[in-house]
């Protein structure tokens, strides 16, 4: 009898150990050559995992679900990696977004001036009333029936607007006087970069700012509560983590450098 109570405790043991040691996941990242890699690990400890999907232009991830854009065509990623549907953008650049499940998922696609939503059981498209003139940077679900965007303008000036997802109509548009391009919404905060740092504004219109050696950065979504900055200029990775209780900028290492 002792014996097996010995196997058993050291069974257990070893299953605790085993999930002690398990590497969390954190996202799902874009590298420069287009691989799409999962990252695991604490900010500041961060490792570069396996190779989840051979290419993509561009991804936007949260942690229920994922949107990816290749060969003209977007993905919808379900929780367990499988594809749910699949829609042909004709070869348009989107912009991609998905916070929560698959029902947050939302594109633009600027060739057609319209949005892209999964409505739970197909991709849904809605054309603009109005094209417009402003290159469309960030945006997500407001609502079931609405989303928000955020427009830049050639002088880097940002501009906030609401569409209606029913009829395409502008239900508002405002400036963000503080906010410059490049930017993304993340959660109800904006991330964007400017020569002081990284800017982030909060919902109350208070500004947080973080030392990064970069102002042309590119962001994508990785997870629900953190993003991926890319710069072109100094070749380096970031990750944020951003939510309503954390704030942290972490390195993340090169590819070249996860594989030494």
């Amino acid at each position: 009898m002792k014996f097996w109570t010995s196997i058993y405790f050291f069974l257990c043991l070893a299953a605790s150990l085993s999930a002690q040691v398990s590497k969390p996941k954190v996202g799902v990242v874009r590298y420069p050559d287009q691989s799409i890699r999962a990252i695991y690990g604490i900010p500041a400890a961060f490792i570069v995992g396996e190779q989840v999907v051979a290419r993509a232009d561009a991804i936007s991830f949260s942690d229920s679900a994922g949107l990816l854009s290749r060969a003209g065509k977007i993905q919808l990623i379900g929780q367990d990696g499988s594809v749910v549907a699949e829609f042909d953008a004709a070869g348009t650049a989107p912009v991609l977004d998905v916070e929560g499940d698959v029902n947050t998922a939302i594109a633009w696609l600027p060739s057609r001036q319209a949005l892209l939503h999964w409505d739970g059981k197909a991709f849904l498209v809605t054309p603009l009333s109005s094209p417009i003139s402003e290159n469309v940077i960030s945006l997500r679900r407001q609502s079931a029936h609405a989303a928000q965007l955020l427009l830049a303008t050639t002088d880097r000036q940002v501009l906030q607007a609401s569409v209606s997802l029913d009829t395409g109509d502008l239900l508002s548009i405002n400036p963000l006087p503080a906010v410059r391009a490049p930017a993304i919404y993340q959660h109800s905060y904006i991330v964007f970069a400017d020569p002081a740092g990284l800017e982030i504004q909060a919902p109350d219109g208070s500004f947080r700012s973080l030392t990064i050696p970069a102002t042309d950065l590119r962001f994508e979504r990785m997870s629900s509560d953190f993003l991926h900055l890319t710069s072109a200029s100094t070749q380096q990775s970031w990750v944020l983590h951003l939510s309503a209780t954390q704030l942290n900028l972490s390195i993340l290492p090169a590819l070249l450098e996860a594989a030494q």
